[in-house]
Order: structure tokens, then C-alpha cells, then sequence
């Protein structure tokens, strides 16, 4: 198995497709799990990337009309309405029970789907209730990490499992729309007022009470859209980022310490952070923009990105190309290009696969001229939130002689919860 370091992720596959390229394939639906990511074709077959130590980017053939991605599992919806799921099964999250279903939703360690009768039954881990859902029906079903939340027939929300921070607390009522910052999340009404529950240190989830025809949720910030175009912000106000500039705005994104809108002339003006220019656009007209922690990305009129901001991870630098849609992460950015084919950029770079490119993705994270173990555990050290500017070590854990990329590869593994003997202590 081959071990490269993409884009500051290690990746553990061949890459059949250099990122930023889609190839010519053309998605219908696309889903991001733990560490892999799986696309539904426009034939109907399911094709998945990423990390494969489970199995769980190695789809079963066949057609499907549903695909979703958990932490080290996938399931697929047949056309016959049965569930068929591929990868890690240690809590029986890839055993599927009997019968049809018309949904099917992963979490980390557990999976949702919803009956034809509008019932949901789950399997897989249970700790914290997750997999217990309650009595009566549903439209719809999402499964996080440790909670399960499903959408009734009548709009309201209803969660289970976990409840750190209040997020298995959704309020009553009908929902539009739905965005979710760190610890928070808001959903916007059908009466277009604001509601939000989770974490509130900040303020982030006390909305005020306004008439919203849209909303963002940022780190630990909150704006919305006001009836009347202007654009009212609530929570952390460290950097000025809920402090918005007077005027009108047809949509505004909210990041890691910093706020973008649109005005009605298609401009984009930002406010807050700007530490890295993640605030300071460029002139032009924009159709579409989204903030990410440090860097923001738009869409122009003449449907190409445009990135601005911090770009160690080279997600300020979009490839070329005409655009529907662009999303901005932490370090990552993925956009939806016209021809349905989705391409992403920066640090954890996916990689679109397609049958007709064969191309081997390696990297240099720590920029010494050559791809050593030192990148990978860049990629580890930065996964676990520690600073990767400090020096960098790994040992010999597997005995070869020699210290290689797998040694810091086993690192990453033993975090991650695989039974891994190291002949070091793990770095850290």
C-alpha cells in the first residue's frame, strides 16, 4: 500500500486523478466521511477516494440513488431500496438490517435510514443513545458523531444521542433553512425568524428578534440577512466581525473571525480579521461568497473562483474553470463546476478519481526538497491541533532500519484508535 503525503493529508491509496482536475466525471451527489469521500455517478455507480484501511473507498458494484459517508463506513441506497454498506464494521455500522428504506444517513460509528413508512431505525454504536430514535416519522435524517437528528412531516426537528452543548436541543418549529458554526448551530424559520441552540459563550446562538431571509453561522459569530437587505450579526466580536458596514447585502457569509457580503452591485465588502487579507477583497462582481477560518473564496460574474486570504495550503488558489457553487473550510476549499464535476484545493485535498487519469499525488509539506516522515507527521501534528511549527521527530516504529513516512504513518493509525504496536512513544 502506498503511502503519499497530498496536499498536508497522507493519504493512503494511489490517486487515479491529480487534484484540481475532475476529469470529465460528472456527479450527481457527493458525500465526505472520516478520512474519504464517496460520489455518485450520473450512471448511477458509486466511486469513492481517501483513506481505504477499512475497505470503506472501495464501493460494491452495482447502481445506486443515494450515497453517504461515515467515519470509516459508507452506504449506498439501491434502486430496489435496499441498504448496502462497505468499510469498518467493529459496532455493526456496516450491517444494514432487512427491508427497503428511502434515506440512509452515517454518522461516525452508526447509520440512520428511514422505512417507507416514514420510521427510522438505526445500527451500529449506541453509547450516548445515538441509535435509538423515537417513536413516529420522519422526512428526513442526519447522523453526526455521537446524535441523530430527523425532520418530521410537520418541519419540526427532533435529535438523539449526545447532547454536549445543547445540540441534540433543537427548538420547536419549522425550518427553511439550516447552518451550523463550531459549537452551534441556527436554523433560519418560515416565518423568517432566527433560532439557535448549541454552544452560546459568546452570544453566538441569541439571535435577535428580526425577520431573516437568510442566515450564516461562523466560529463562534452569527449573521443574518435582514427583510430589508441590511445585515445584523450577533456573538464574538473580537475582530469587528459583528460589526457590519451600513448599506444593502443579497447574501452574507460568516468565517472564522471575519464577515463577507455581497452588495446588490454584485461587490463584496468584508469586515473583522484580517490578518492575512482574509477581509480585503478584490474589485469585481460576485454572484456567490463563502468565508472560510482565514481565507475567502467568490464566485464572479463570468462564473470563474476567486480566492483571497491565507494560503499556506494553497486553498486561496483556485483552479481555473467556470463555477455553480464554492464552499470555503479551514484550510480547504470545494467547488461545484458547471459541468456537475466537483474539484477542492489546499491542505486535505481531495482527489476526484476518473477511469481515463492515472496520476501519483505526492507532497513536500515541511518544503526540505524531499517527502520524508517529517511530512507526515506535519499532516498528524496538524490533524491533532498542535503547533507544526516546533520541530519535528518520529522513530523507527516498524523496525525497518530506517525512519519513513510509515513509521509516522503508524503514529496516525495508533491515534486514530487502531491497534498499533509502536517501539516509541507516540509523538506528541
Amino acid at each position: 500500500m502506498a503511502v503519499f503525503v497530498c496536499g498536508g493529508w497522507l493519504l493512503i491509496h494511489s490517486c487515479p486523478a491529480a487534484a484540481g482536475e475532475s476529469c470529465g466525471v460528472e456527479f450527481t451527489r457527493i458525500a465526505a466521511g472520516g478520512a474519504h469521500t464517496c460520489g455518485l455517478k450520473s450512471d448511477g455507480s458509486v466511486v469513492c477516494w481517501g483513506w481505504n484501511d477499512y475497505g470503506q473507498a472501495t464501493p460494491p458494484a452495482g447502481t445506486f440513488t443515494q450515497v453517504a459517508a461515515g467515519g470509516a463506513h459508507a452506504c449506498g441506497l439501491r434502486p430496489d431500496g435496499s441498504v448496502v454498506c462497505w468499510g469498518l464494521n467493529y459496532d455493526g455500522q456496516a450491517t444494514p438490517p432487512a427491508g427497503t428504506f428511502t434515506q440512509v444517513a452515517t454518522g461516525l460509528v452508526h447509520t440512520c435510514g428511514i422505512r417507507p413508512d416514514g420510521s427510522v431505525v438505526c445500527w451500529g454504536e449506541n453509547d450516548y443513545g445515538q441509535a435509538t430514535p423515537p417513536a413516529g416519522t420522519f422526512t428526513q435524517v442526519a447522523a453526526g458523531w455521537g446524535h441523530t437528528c430527523g425532520l418530521r412531516p410537520d418541519g419540526s426537528v427532533v435529535c438523539w444521542g449526545d447532547n454536549c452543548s445543547g445540540r441534540c436541543t433543537p427548538p420547536a418549529g419549522t425550518f427553511t433553512q439550516v447552518t451550523a458554526g463550531y459549537l452551534h448551530t441556527c436554523g433560519l424559520k418560515s416565518d423568517g425568524s432566527v433560532v439557535c441552540w448549541g454552544s452560546n459563550s459568546y452570544g453566538q446562538a441569541t439571535p435577535p428578534a428580526d425577520t431573516f431571509t437568510q442566515v450564516a453561522a461562523g466560529d463562534k459569530h452569527t449573521c443574518g440577512n435582514k427583510s430589508d437587505g441590511s445585515v445584523v450579526c450577533w456573538g464574538d466580536n473580537h475582530s469587528g466581525q459583528c460589526t457590519p458596514p451600513a448599506g444593502t447585502f443579497t447574501q452574507v457569509a460568516a468565517g472564522g473571525g471575519h464577515t463577507c457580503g455581497i452588495r446588490p452591485d454584485g461587490s463584496v465588502v468584508c469586515w473583522g480579521e484580517n490578518d492575512y487579507g482574509q477581509a480585503t477583497p478584490p474589485a469585481g462582481t460576485f454572484t456567490q461568497v463563502a468565508a472560510g477560518v482565514w481565507h475567502t473564496c467568490g464566485i464572479t460574474d463570468d462564473r470563474s473562483v476567486v480566492c483571497w486570504g491565507y494560503n499556506y495550503d494553497g486553498q486561496a488558489t483556485p483552479p481555473a474553470g467556470t463555477f455553480t457553487q464554492v464552499t470555503a473550510g479551514d484550510d480547504h476549499t470545494c467547488g461545484l463546476k458547471s459541468d456537475g464535476s466537483v474539484v477542492c484545493w489546499g491542505w486535505s485535498e481531495v482527489v476526484i478519481p476518473a477511469s481515463n487519469c492515472t496520476v501519483t499525488i505526492c507532497g513536500d509539506a515541511d518544503g526540505n526538497g524531499n517527502v520524508t516522515a517529517s511530512d507526515a507527521l506535519r499532516v498528524l501534528r496538524k490533524a491533532m491541533g498542535q503547533d507544526v511549527s516546533c520541530p519535528l521527530s518520529v522513530c523507527d516504529t516498524d523496525d525497518s532500519g530506517d525512519v519513513v513516512a510509515s513509521d509516522a504513518f503508524s503514529v496516525l493509525r495508533n491515534a486514530v484508535g487502531e491497534q498499533i504496536t509502536l517501539n516509541c512513544p507516540p509523538v506528541g
